[in-house]
């Protein structure tokens, strides 16, 4: 009776181990995620910050040049000085749109759906050190199919 009651009591012990482990690990791994996310989140930040600067600079020098090309087209009365703001004008609308406009939202936009339409794009090469062609392949299927049963149960 007595060598029952140990083994039952070491079968809750290990039972109560395993379960702290699962746990521990759980809380390891979302530790680890909320990491990754802040990391992520952080060198967007970075990016955008340095997106805005190079807007800056952009307009101030389309500015420049505007400036200066205006001033030789009524000096010289040919509009050729003028010429360079045409590609510098785009150079500054695309930054404009990406730092203040909606850019980003559409290139989110259209990542999601390469990712989901076109997912042949991002194959790993054959030899690749990560992992082979075919867990890549298992890994994201599984992930579009856990993503699918989320959109379905939403609607």
């Amino acid at each position: 009776a007595m060598g029952l009651n140990i083994s039952m009591n070491l079968e809750g012990i290990i039972h109560k181990m395993e379960h702290a482990s699962e746990t521990m690990s759980m809380r390891m791994a979302r530790h680890q995620m909320e990491i990754m996310l802040k990391q992520r989140e952080t060198m967007l930040a970075v990016e955008f910050a340095r997106a805005k600067d190079a807007f800056h600079w952009y307009s101030a020098f389309t500015g420049t040049v505007a400036t200066l090309g205006l001033l030789g087209a009524i000096k010289t009365r040919k509009p050729t000085p003028l010429i360079p703001t045409l590609p510098l004008g785009f150079l500054c609308a695309y930054q404009y749109d990406f730092v203040y406009g909606n850019k980003q939202e559409r290139l989110l936009q259209e990542a999601d759906r390469l990712l989901t339409e076109e997912p042949q794009r991002f194959a790993l090469p054959s030899a690749s050190a990560l992992c082979s062609p075919s867990d890549y392949n298992k890994f994201f299927e599984d992930a579009w199919k856990e993503r699918m049963k989320k959109e379905t149960g939403k609607q």
